[in-house]
């Protein structure tokens, strides 16, 4: 089968058949590899969490009755609802679901079959030789060697093969790769490896090592943000590698009712995990989800000290300001 070509231009070409492949995997599918904490049973099928009047059925198929939207597959709901071009799209899938796509629409839920175990399974993409493309891209993105060699070195960040895409990897206590976030160096392509647990993060926990747990966790949403605040410590003289970081997997909008918000999964696995991390620094984004799920915490989780510190204002995000901010006037960057 033809890999798939990303030109300079920043054109894409997707061989026909691995856009047929794309097409094959319907909605149900798609889900149960990526994002099967939102599925609710609902009958002979299902519907989400969130939106009762969504129903996917075992067929591929999807209807959102509230709203009149229904599609086919998994490429429908991604262009209908999420709004990606057909292209990126395509890519999602391919990136996102490869055990669907090699299955077709038909999962058995029996537990016990082979295709169930291996929704389970973490599905690394394949490591390119090199990792050219994701040094110049990172490069780009303002971080400096120190930090993007230390993360190639430990294995948490590496060049897909194909499609040569950066691929951050979280890995848990025992080194076990247990999720892996994908994103596109040409384009604007963000994906999940098949079979990821969201209850780990991409980052550093150096406490687990040396076990000095008063340094607190900085807490980051993406693992772009978490290594420009590595690039912006590193610059004003500290050793990142000594500090605490984590980019959690996903965080949740603050409730109407504030005290009823939701810790991130991710974060409630590692305060379970080490309850002495009694600091927590949050560095989410300048946005009305990042601000309200960081006010969140102090409320939901009175027994630790949560300390808010955004990027600066006028910048969307760590990245943002690491970008844009001359280097000159980068120290003394709240740590």
């Amino acid at each position: 089968m033809d890999e798939i070509k990303k030109f300079k231009s920043g054109k894409v070409w997707i061989p026909p058949e691995k856009v047929e492949q794309a097409k094959s995997v319907g909605l149900l599918d798609y889900f149960k590899a990526t994002r099967p904490g939102e599925l609710v049973r609902k009958g002979k099928d299902y519907c989400l969490k969130d939106h009762s009047s969504f129903s996917l059925s075992e067929n591929g198929r999807w209807n959102w009755f509230s709203q009149g939207i229904g599609g086919r597959n998994a490429i429908d709901y991604l262009t209908k609802i999420e709004g990606l071009s057909f292209q990126d799209a395509v890519l999602a899938v391919l990136n996102e679901a490869p055990v669907a796509a090699a299955y077709g629409s038909t999962m058995s839920e029996n537990k016990g079959s082979a295709a169930a175990k291996a929704e389970k399974k973490l599905l690394l993409p394949d490591r390119d030789s090199n990792n050219d493309k994701v040094i110049e891209y990172l490069h780009g993105r303002g971080l400096n060697d120190d930090v993007i060699g230390f993360f190639i070195e430990k294995g948490m960040i590496y060049q897909t093969k194909g499609y040569r895409s950066v691929c951050f990897v979280g890995y848990d206590s025992n080194n076990i790769p247990r999720l892996a976030n994908i994103r596109a160096t040409v384009g604007d392509f963000k994906g999940t490896a098949t079979g990821s647990d969201r209850s780990y993060g991409f980052g550093i926990l150096d406490a687990a090592a040396t076990g000095d747990f008063t340094k607190g966790i900085h807490l980051f949403e993406a693992p772009m943000d978490l290594l420009s605040y590595a690039t912006l410590i590193s610059e004003n003289g500290y050793d990142f590698r000594k500090f605490n970081m984590m980019s959690l997997s996903g965080i949740y909008a603050a409730a109407k009712n504030v005290q009823d918000s939701k810790v991130p999964v991710c974060l409630a696995r590692v305060l379970g995990e080490y309850p002495e991390l009694t600091k927590l620094y949050v560095h989410f984004d300048n946005d009305m989800t990042g601000m309200s799920a960081a006010s969140a915490l102090k409320v939901i989780l009175p027994e630790k000290e949560v300390h808010l510190q955004p990027p600066p204002k006028g910048f969307k995000d760590v990245n943002d300001y690491l970008c844009n901010i001359d280097k000159t006037v980068r120290r003394g960057f709240e740590r």
